[in-house]
């Protein structure tokens, strides 16, 4: 039982080690205003501003 819990934790711990690389791969291109592909289709981040009104 411990083998798996060990095997479960470890695969958590390379999931989220793998998601955080891919997420900042994307950031990275983001600042740099790079164009990224993600499940096929190709997008650009773009900042803007929100302005209050009132």
């Amino acid at each position: 039982m411990q083998t798996f819990l060990l095997c479960v934790v470890v695969s958590i711990v390379f999931y989220l080690v793998g998601y955080s690389s891919c997420l900042s791969t994307y950031y990275q291109r983001a600042e740099k205003k790079e164009p990224f592909e993600a499940k096929g289709k190709i997008y650009r981040m773009v900042e803007i501003q929100v302005k209050e009104t009132e």
